[in-house]
C-alpha cells in the first residue's frame, strides 16, 4: 500500500491551472486503501465509523474522507480528504478521528493528515449516502 505522503514539503493547496505532482500508487478513484493487521483495520475502521461530520449526521467513512488507513509496527497512519481548501470541518474531523483511534488502538502511535491533492467530491460518498443527499435535494 502507498502511504499518505508526507505533506510537509507540499503547499497547502495547489494553485489552479497546475497540476498535480505524481502520487505513486495512488489511483484516482475513491477507494478505501488499507494496510495492516486485519483485526486492528477493523477495529480502527469500526471507531472510525461513529466520526460523524456535525452539519450532515453521516460518518466520515460513509462520507468518503478517508483515503487510506495503515497499521504497522505500532504505527497508524490515517490519510483524511479534504472537504474543501478553507473548511473548518476538516480540523474538527482529523480531531476527533484521531481521539476515535486512540480509544480503539490505545498502545500505538497515530498520524492524521489531510492529503492537500484530494478534494472531496459527491462521488466519493457511499452509494446510500448519495442517494440520501439526493432524496434531500430533490424532495
Amino acid at each position: 500500500m502507498s502511504r499518505c505522503p508526507d505533506i510537509s514539503y507540499l503547499p497547502m493547496s495547489c494553485p489552479s491551472g497546475l497540476a498535480e505532482p505524481p502520487r505513486p500508487g495512488l489511483s484516482s478513484d475513491a477507494d478505501l486503501r488499507l494496510a495492516g493487521p486485519t483485526g486492528a483495520l477493523l477495529r480502527a475502521l469500526d471507531a472510525l465509523r461513529g466520526v460523524r461530520d456535525p452539519l450532515l449526521g453521516a460518518g466520515i467513512v460513509e462520507l468518503g474522507l478517508v483515503e487510506s488507513l495503515q497499521i504497522e509496527d505500532g504505527d497508524v497512519r490515517l490519510c483524511l480528504v479534504a472537504i474543501g481548501p478553507d473548511c473548518p470541518l476538516c480540523d474538527f474531523a482529523a480531531d476527533r478521528a484521531l481521539r476515535a483511534l486512540q480509544a480503539a488502538l490505545p498502545d500505538t502511535d497515530i498520524y492524521v493528515r489531510h492529503d492537500p491533492w484530494l478534494e472531496w467530491t459527491p462521488e466519493r460518498a457511499s452509494p446510500g449516502l448519495r442517494d440520501r443527499l439526493d432524496a434531500v435535494r430533490h424532495g
